[in-house]
């Protein structure tokens, strides 16, 4: 600093600091051991999964193989049922081709009624039938125009005409509607044997579709054992794991609380001034102390 008496004065001045901070936390150290303990085990698991198993466990997965082992193998079962429908055309038993062939023969049997003739004079023995009611009414007409001395008359030939034509209509009709009813019956029996063989039908189509079923569920059936042997050593490898991961999700959120930390915090601070202080300022300054001294002797 320099002073110049009233002229001017002048002062130079610097500052300058510096600061370090470090820190460091440590939570988690306790869990350390812990999780360590946790990778160990689960390396010992990966080489030997059984390792931890209690007794009782391994007892107990023991004897659901056992059991497991000692059921038959369906899938072979279906498969040979499947075979053996498909084989026969749907009728494994050969009750619907027996019962089928049967309806076939009737239908064949009704044949000739279902499509004869209705005119009563071709049904077989009836021309017999004829032929004696036209003896017997001849004989009686012509006998009694004989007696009567009028054999061979005009009056004979139409009343003998008429005697036959009378006798023969009864059973002539009669022929015709049993014809007719035969005919009808025959047809709605062949229609009953054919609704028949239809259901046959519809039953072999269902046999041969429950066949289908046989042959679908037989690969599931022949692995279902083996399945459920893999299933029970998959759950018996990874029982040790589920306990380790019950255990890790306890420890590693202690794991995360926390970990350490190391820093530096550094400050600089420099500065430099001129202050200057004219003779006007002084004056200034000098008549700001006289002041109250002149006000203080006005007062005498």
């Amino acid at each position: 600093m320099s002073n110049s008496g009233l002229g001017t004065s002048t002062q130079d001045f610097s500052a300058a600091g510096n600061t370090n901070q470090a820190s460091q936390t440590k939570p988690w150290g306790p869990a350390q051991s812990s999780l360590r303990d946790l990778i160990s085990q689960s390396n010992k698991i990966a080489q030997d999964p059984v390792y931890q198993s209690s007794p009782n466990s391994q007892y107990d997965y023991g004897l659901a193989r056992s059991n497991l082992a000692s059921l038959p193998n369906f899938g072979q079962t279906f498969a040979n049922q499947a075979n053996t429908i498909f084989d026969s055309g749907g009728d494994p038993t050969g009750l619907l081709h027996s019962s089928a062939q049967g309806l076939q023969g009737n239908i064949q049997n009704l044949q000739p009624y279902a499509t004869q003739n209705l005119d009563p004079t071709k049904t077989p023995g009836m021309q017999n039938v004829l032929d004696t009611i036209r003896n017997d009414i001849s004989n009686q007409i012509n006998g009694q125009f004989a007696g009567a001395g009028r054999s061979l008359s005009g009056l004979n030939s139409q009343t003998l005409s008429r005697g036959i034509s009378q006798g023969e209509a009864v059973p002539l009709l009669n022929q015709y509607n049993q014809n007719f009813s035969n005919m009808l019956g025959a047809n709605n029996a062949q229609a009953g044997y054919q609704g028949q063989l239809g259901n046959i039908s519809q039953q072999t189509m269902a046999n041969l579709a429950q066949g289908a079923q046989f042959a679908q569920q037989a690969p599931g059936a022949a692995a279902q054992v083996p399945m459920m042997m893999e299933q029970l050593e998959q759950q018996q490898r990874m029982a040790p794991f589920q306990l380790l991961a019950q255990r890790a999700n306890i420890i590693n959120p202690i794991a995360g609380l926390g970990g350490s930390a190391t820093g530096t915090q550094s400050s600089n601070q420099s500065g430099q001034g001129t202050a200057t202080n004219s003779l006007l300022s002084q004056l200034g300054q000098a008549l700001g102390l006289f002041g109250p001294i002149a006000k203080f002797a006005g007062t005498f």
